[in-house]
């Protein structure tokens, strides 16, 4: 059973029924631009996509999922501060844990301070091209 010279030539032993299934996932380029010529690379059209530097196609990431991973990153740095100073044995439960809070909220403060000036940057820059404009 084969078509256009694609499967078995005989599914006999094969324990299968010999159905050819096309390629879904291929992507034709089109007729009219390869007539043109317009398709030198025959590149698919999802790389044309992303690669198209002047549309800005590249997704921005999300700012709450790189939120997420620096919190993340920040809970592992104070786990391993926590190990760190639980096996030095010179500070009480208590001790520790007040250290690892401080430097938590610490290290927030400091991203929430960073935030607010990057938006003021953003906004001082926004009224430069509006007085600009006029």
């Amino acid at each position: 059973m084969s078509y256009n010279g694609i499967g078995l030539p005989s599914v006999r032993g094969t324990a299968t029924s010999g159905h050819i299934q096309s390629n879904r996932s291929y992507i034709r380029p089109s007729a009219t631009a390869a007539r043109q010529g317009r398709v030198p690379n025959r590149s698919s059209r999802h790389d044309r996509h992303f690669n198209n530097d002047n549309n800005n196609s590249q997704k921005k990431v999300n700012e709450e999922i790189q939120m997420h991973q620096q919190k993340r990153r920040l809970e592992c740095r104070l786990l391993e501060m926590r190990e760190r100073l639980e096996q030095d044995d010179r500070l009480t439960t208590e001790e520790i844990d007040e250290r690892i809070n401080r430097e938590r909220q610490r290290q927030l403060d400091l991203w929430e301070r960073q935030e607010r000036d990057r938006l003021a940057l953003q906004e001082e820059k926004k009224k430069r091209k509006k007085e600009e404009k006029k």
